[in-house]
Protein backbone atom coordinates (compact mmCIF):
# COMPACT_ATOMS: atom_id res chain seq x y z
CA UNK A 1 0.00 0.00 0.00
CA UNK A 2 1.07 3.56 -0.75
CA UNK A 3 1.66 5.62 1.98
CA UNK A 4 0.17 8.71 1.23
CA UNK A 5 0.40 12.37 4.23
CA UNK A 6 -2.84 12.59 5.91
CA UNK A 7 -3.94 15.82 7.01
CA UNK A 8 -2.01 18.75 8.14
CA UNK A 9 -4.03 20.70 10.45
CA UNK A 10 -6.20 19.82 13.88
CA UNK A 11 -8.82 22.46 13.00
CA UNK A 12 -11.94 20.71 12.10
CA UNK A 13 -15.37 20.30 12.53
CA UNK A 14 -14.60 16.64 13.48
CA UNK A 15 -12.46 16.86 16.09
CA UNK A 16 -13.77 14.33 18.59
CA UNK A 17 -11.24 15.82 21.72
CA UNK A 18 -7.71 14.47 22.57
CA UNK A 19 -6.63 10.84 22.92
CA UNK A 20 -5.62 10.34 26.61
CA UNK A 21 -5.90 6.87 27.45
CA UNK A 22 -3.81 4.28 29.73
CA UNK A 23 -1.91 1.70 27.81
CA UNK A 24 -5.66 0.39 25.83
CA UNK A 25 -6.00 -2.43 23.47
CA UNK A 26 -8.89 -2.72 21.72
CA UNK A 27 -9.89 -5.64 20.09
CA UNK A 28 -13.60 -5.24 18.89
CA UNK A 29 -14.09 -8.67 17.41
CA UNK A 30 -13.10 -10.62 20.56
CA UNK A 31 -13.45 -14.64 20.90
CA UNK A 32 -15.79 -15.84 23.07
CA UNK A 33 -15.05 -18.84 25.61
CA UNK A 34 -16.45 -22.18 24.39
CA UNK A 35 -16.53 -24.28 21.70
CA UNK A 36 -16.17 -20.91 19.55
CA UNK A 37 -12.32 -20.29 21.14
CA UNK A 38 -11.58 -23.43 18.92
CA UNK A 39 -13.56 -22.22 15.70
CA UNK A 40 -10.78 -21.23 13.28
CA UNK A 41 -10.61 -17.01 12.26
CA UNK A 42 -11.33 -16.21 8.93
CA UNK A 43 -10.58 -12.69 9.50
CA UNK A 44 -8.30 -10.77 11.98
CA UNK A 45 -9.37 -8.57 14.30
CA UNK A 46 -8.77 -5.14 14.17
CA UNK A 47 -6.83 -3.39 16.75
CA UNK A 48 -6.24 -0.26 18.13
CA UNK A 49 -3.32 0.58 20.76
CA UNK A 50 -3.62 3.76 22.52
CA UNK A 51 0.04 4.20 24.24
CA UNK A 52 -0.16 7.53 27.02
CA UNK A 53 3.17 8.76 28.26
CA UNK A 54 4.08 8.81 32.17
CA UNK A 55 0.27 8.55 33.04
CA UNK A 56 0.37 7.08 36.55
CA UNK A 57 -2.08 5.25 38.07
CA UNK A 58 -0.92 5.93 41.41
CA UNK A 59 -1.31 9.83 40.60
CA UNK A 60 -4.72 9.41 39.78
CA UNK A 61 -4.10 9.98 36.38
CA UNK A 62 -7.41 7.99 34.71
CA UNK A 63 -9.63 9.65 37.98
CA UNK A 64 -10.71 12.98 35.77
CA UNK A 65 -11.32 11.25 32.82
CA UNK A 66 -14.34 9.50 33.34
CA UNK A 67 -15.61 7.98 29.99
CA UNK A 68 -12.57 6.67 29.18
CA UNK A 69 -13.22 3.09 30.70
CA UNK A 70 -16.33 3.15 29.22
CA UNK A 71 -15.82 4.21 25.62
CA UNK A 72 -12.36 2.54 25.78
CA UNK A 73 -11.57 0.14 28.57
CA UNK A 74 -14.98 -1.94 28.73
CA UNK A 75 -14.73 -2.19 24.94
CA UNK A 76 -11.51 -3.65 25.14
CA UNK A 77 -9.29 -5.18 26.95
CA UNK A 78 -7.62 -3.86 29.90
CA UNK A 79 -4.59 -4.98 31.75
CA UNK A 80 -4.96 -5.02 35.71
CA UNK A 81 -2.43 -6.65 36.65
CA UNK A 82 0.71 -5.34 34.17
CA UNK A 83 4.18 -4.64 35.16
CA UNK A 84 6.82 -3.72 32.86
CA UNK A 85 10.81 -4.43 33.53
CA UNK A 86 12.18 -1.59 33.59
CA UNK A 87 10.24 2.01 34.36
CA UNK A 88 11.94 3.61 31.59
CA UNK A 89 10.48 5.17 28.90
CA UNK A 90 13.00 3.75 25.64
CA UNK A 91 12.62 -0.11 27.00
CA UNK A 92 9.40 0.12 28.17
CA UNK A 93 8.36 1.23 24.47
CA UNK A 94 10.63 -1.24 22.32
CA UNK A 95 9.12 -4.17 24.41
CA UNK A 96 5.60 -2.95 23.47
CA UNK A 97 7.03 -2.93 19.82
CA UNK A 98 8.65 -6.14 19.39
CA UNK A 99 6.80 -8.19 22.28
CA UNK A 100 9.94 -8.85 23.97
CA UNK A 101 12.44 -8.27 27.37
CA UNK A 102 15.28 -5.35 27.30
CA UNK A 103 17.52 -8.11 27.60
CA UNK A 104 16.66 -9.51 24.79
CA UNK A 105 15.71 -6.74 22.16
CA UNK A 106 18.76 -4.77 23.76
CA UNK A 107 17.25 -1.37 24.91
CA UNK A 108 18.75 -0.17 27.80
CA UNK A 109 17.96 3.12 28.63
CA UNK A 110 17.23 6.40 26.79
CA UNK A 111 20.15 7.17 25.40
CA UNK A 112 21.46 6.05 21.56
CA UNK A 113 24.57 4.38 23.18
CA UNK A 114 21.56 2.46 24.81
CA UNK A 115 20.42 1.36 21.99
CA UNK A 116 17.36 3.92 21.70
CA UNK A 117 15.60 4.22 18.48
CA UNK A 118 18.60 1.75 16.74
CA UNK A 119 17.35 0.90 13.45
CA UNK A 120 19.22 -2.20 14.20
CA UNK A 121 16.50 -3.94 16.22
CA UNK A 122 13.49 -2.95 14.02
CA UNK A 123 13.15 -5.15 11.91
CA UNK A 124 9.21 -5.57 12.39
CA UNK A 125 6.27 -8.38 12.13
CA UNK A 126 5.09 -10.13 9.27
CA UNK A 127 2.24 -7.68 8.92
CA UNK A 128 -0.64 -10.40 7.54
CA UNK A 129 -2.26 -8.01 5.27
CA UNK A 130 -2.69 -5.39 8.37
CA UNK A 131 -3.72 -2.04 7.05
CA UNK A 132 -0.40 -0.32 10.08
CA UNK A 133 -1.11 3.54 11.11
CA UNK A 134 0.98 5.22 13.25
CA UNK A 135 1.03 8.93 14.73
CA UNK A 136 3.11 10.04 18.17
CA UNK A 137 5.86 9.42 19.69
CA UNK A 138 7.67 6.97 18.66
CA UNK A 139 11.11 6.37 20.82
CA UNK A 140 13.23 9.33 22.60
CA UNK A 141 16.08 9.03 20.05
CA UNK A 142 13.45 9.21 16.56
CA UNK A 143 14.67 10.79 14.22
CA UNK A 144 18.54 11.52 14.88
CA UNK A 145 21.77 11.06 12.54
CA UNK A 146 23.12 8.04 14.23
CA UNK A 147 19.17 6.12 14.21
CA UNK A 148 18.59 7.00 10.80
CA UNK A 149 17.76 10.59 10.54
CA UNK A 150 13.87 11.56 9.81
CA UNK A 151 13.88 8.67 6.70
CA UNK A 152 13.70 6.42 8.50
CA UNK A 153 10.51 4.52 8.92
CA UNK A 154 10.27 1.18 10.75
CA UNK A 155 9.40 -2.13 8.23
CA UNK A 156 5.39 -2.94 8.54
CA UNK A 157 4.18 1.19 8.67
CA UNK A 158 1.92 1.93 5.72
CA UNK A 159 1.39 5.56 7.15
CA UNK A 160 3.71 7.33 9.63
CA UNK A 161 3.49 10.31 11.44
CA UNK A 162 6.15 9.85 14.12
CA UNK A 163 7.73 13.11 16.53
CA UNK A 164 11.15 13.68 15.91
CA UNK A 165 12.55 13.34 19.24
CA UNK A 166 11.32 13.46 22.75
CA UNK A 167 7.82 14.70 23.91
CA UNK A 168 6.49 18.23 22.82
CA UNK A 169 3.06 20.04 21.96
CA UNK A 170 4.30 23.04 19.88
CA UNK A 171 7.52 23.90 17.98
CA UNK A 172 8.16 20.43 16.84
CA UNK A 173 8.50 18.59 13.85
CA UNK A 174 7.32 15.01 12.64
CA UNK A 175 8.48 12.52 10.23
CA UNK A 176 5.37 11.71 8.00
CA UNK A 177 5.94 8.81 5.69
CA UNK A 178 10.05 9.60 5.65
CA UNK A 179 9.22 13.50 5.38
CA UNK A 180 9.86 16.04 7.87
CA UNK A 181 6.93 18.13 8.03
CA UNK A 182 7.92 21.21 10.91
CA UNK A 183 5.26 22.64 13.32
CA UNK A 184 5.08 26.10 15.29
CA UNK A 185 2.79 27.22 17.88
CA UNK A 186 -0.82 27.78 16.71
CA UNK A 187 -3.29 25.62 18.30
CA UNK A 188 -5.16 24.95 15.53
CA UNK A 189 -3.16 23.61 13.22
CA UNK A 190 0.32 22.53 15.75
CA UNK A 191 -1.27 21.08 19.16
CA UNK A 192 0.45 17.65 18.49
CA UNK A 193 -1.90 16.05 20.71
CA UNK A 194 -5.62 17.02 18.68
CA UNK A 195 -3.14 17.00 15.22
CA UNK A 196 -2.35 13.24 15.46
CA UNK A 197 -5.91 12.03 17.17
CA UNK A 198 -7.37 13.62 13.87
CA UNK A 199 -5.00 11.75 11.89
CA UNK A 200 -6.01 8.81 13.24
CA UNK A 201 -9.63 9.67 12.86
CA UNK A 202 -8.85 10.74 9.07
CA UNK A 203 -7.42 7.32 8.57
CA UNK A 204 -10.21 5.50 9.89
CA UNK A 205 -12.41 6.85 7.55
CA UNK A 206 -9.88 6.12 4.68
CA UNK A 207 -9.04 2.64 5.26
CA UNK A 208 -9.92 -0.88 3.10
CA UNK A 209 -13.15 -2.27 4.66
CA UNK A 210 -11.98 -5.73 2.42
CA UNK A 211 -8.80 -5.42 5.40
CA UNK A 212 -7.79 -5.21 9.06
CA UNK A 213 -6.28 -2.35 10.30
CA UNK A 214 -3.29 -1.87 13.64
CA UNK A 215 -3.67 1.77 14.92
CA UNK A 216 -1.03 2.76 17.06
CA UNK A 217 -1.69 6.25 18.33
CA UNK A 218 0.97 7.77 20.94
CA UNK A 219 0.85 11.18 22.21
CA UNK A 220 3.38 12.29 24.79
CA UNK A 221 0.60 13.61 26.83
CA UNK A 222 0.56 14.02 29.81
CA UNK A 223 4.26 13.85 29.92
CA UNK A 224 6.20 16.90 30.52
CA UNK A 225 6.05 19.89 29.83
CA UNK A 226 2.59 19.13 30.56
CA UNK A 227 1.38 21.81 27.90
CA UNK A 228 -2.72 21.17 27.86
CA UNK A 229 -5.10 22.59 24.91
CA UNK A 230 -6.25 26.07 26.06
CA UNK A 231 -9.58 24.91 26.79
CA UNK A 232 -8.09 22.58 29.57
CA UNK A 233 -5.58 24.67 30.92
CA UNK A 234 -7.58 25.68 34.08
CA UNK A 235 -9.81 22.71 34.95
CA UNK A 236 -8.04 21.07 37.49
CA UNK A 237 -5.93 23.61 38.56
CA UNK A 238 -7.27 23.22 42.37
CA UNK A 239 -6.24 19.22 42.31
CA UNK A 240 -3.52 18.08 44.39
CA UNK A 241 -1.61 14.42 43.65
CA UNK A 242 -2.81 11.78 46.27
CA UNK A 243 0.11 11.31 49.25
CA UNK A 244 -1.05 7.31 49.42
CA UNK A 245 -1.96 4.67 47.22
CA UNK A 246 -5.82 5.11 48.55
CA UNK A 247 -6.96 5.87 45.10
Amino acid sequence: MAAQPLGTGVSSSRRRGASAAVTLLLLPALLTCGVRCAEPRTKPSNIVLIVTDDQDVVLGGLNPMKKTKDLIGNAGATFVNAFTVTPLCCPSRSSILTGQYPHNHGVRNNSLSGNCSSPQWQKGPDKLEYQTFFAGKYLNQYGQKDAGNVGHIPPGWDHWHALVGNSQYYNYSLSVNGKEEKHGDNYGDDYLTDLITNRSLTFLDNRSPQLPFFLLLSPPAPHAPWTAAPQHQKDYADIKAPRDWQL
